[in-house]
């Protein structure tokens, strides 16, 4: 397998077919697989030892999921159609048809998963082509805002220098990127936060006020004012990791809090204080969030359920 034949795998990684649906349970596997191979574990894991360090990367990076149990069986049994997984039993011999096992099978017999041999021999012939993976994997499924926490959730270790590859370029997703996306955003919003007016500056420099994307870049979400808001480096993150949402309000938005935060009481603030207030509105009636793209975040990020008013 060569490098460009393995990216392109990454690239055609099968995942939800309804539209701009989020379903990262395949990415979230494969970079557990890279964790464990490049801290030098075993290059396979059981299902178990999978359920116990899958399950809360689902909780935090995936949708919400309103069941007690995050589906880790599903990526376990499905990713080997991706060419990028291989399912053994107790003896090492490969399961041709692990979507016959039910997710107590899984457990009961002990079945394990991991990288392929051809997979794991390239992998291991390039020191830097687990960081290039795992970048690839991170800007095709989540906002920057949420890539350190994702690498250290895992416990990675990312090359600087290998952050950016003529392959992850090639590869990444046909929509460009608009340069002036954030600057449209920023002046649209008068250069302050959306949230809670933040708008310091060191000269003429905004310090901590970022552009977010309301429908992820990653998600087809297009760079376009209208499906952006300035917000500070504080609440970006939080809109990204789904601590708030935006509600539909006549002519506006009110910033919905979920009632999943917790904290002290001058932590809680930030969030809690703005909650129910209504989103500060652009310069340019058009330029507010189009209802479609709120509708998305909330049903896709937001992880509720919503505090009362």
């Amino acid at each position: 397998m060569t490098q460009d034949e393995y990216f392109s795998l990454l690239g055609r990684l099968r995942q939800s077919s309804v539209g701009s649906h989020r379903a990262p349970h395949k990415p979230l596997l494969l970079l557990l697989a890279l964790t464990n191979l490049q801290q030098g574990n075993k290059i396979s894991l059981s299902y178990v030892d999978i359920d116990k360090r899958l399950a809360p990367l689902l909780k935090d990076y995936a949708p919400q999921s309103f069941s007690s149990n995050p589906n880790t069986w599903d990526p376990f049994r499905r990713l080997s159609n991706d060419e990028l997984w291989i399912v053994e039993d107790e003896r090492g011999a490969i399961v041709e048809r692990p979507l016959a096992f039910s997710r107590s099978e899984l457990s009961k017999l002990n079945l394990r998963g991991g990288l392929p041999p051809a997979v794991v021999s390239l992998l291991q012939s390039d020191p830097g082509l687990i960081s290039r993976s795992v970048r690839f994997l991170l800007e095709r499924n989540w906002p920057a805002s949420l890539h350190e926490d994702i690498i250290h959730s895992l416990g990675l270790s990312i090359e600087d220098s290998a952050i950016t590859t003529d392959q992850s370029t090639s590869l990444s997703k046909s929509i460009k990127r608009d340069p002036a996306f954030r600057a449209n955003v920023l002046m649209a919003y008068e250069r302050n936060c959306a949230v809670c007016g933040f708008d310091l500056r060191l000269g003429d420099a905004n310090l901590g006020l970022e552009a977010a994307h309301i429908q992820w870049h990653a998600y087809e979400g297009p760079d376009k004012v209208d499906n952006g808001i300035a917000l500070c480096t504080f609440h970006h993150k939080a809109f990204d990791r789904g601590a708030f949402k935006l509600e539909p309000n006549a002519d506006c938005y009110r910033i919905i809090v979920s009632q999943d935060i917790s904290g002290g009481p001058s932590s809680k603030a930030q969030l809690t204080d703005y909650h129910g207030l209504t989103l500060h509105q652009p310069q340019t009636p058009q330029d507010g969030p189009q209802l479609r793209y709120a509708i998305w975040h909330a049903n896709e990020v937001f992880h509720g359920p919503e505090r009362p008013l």
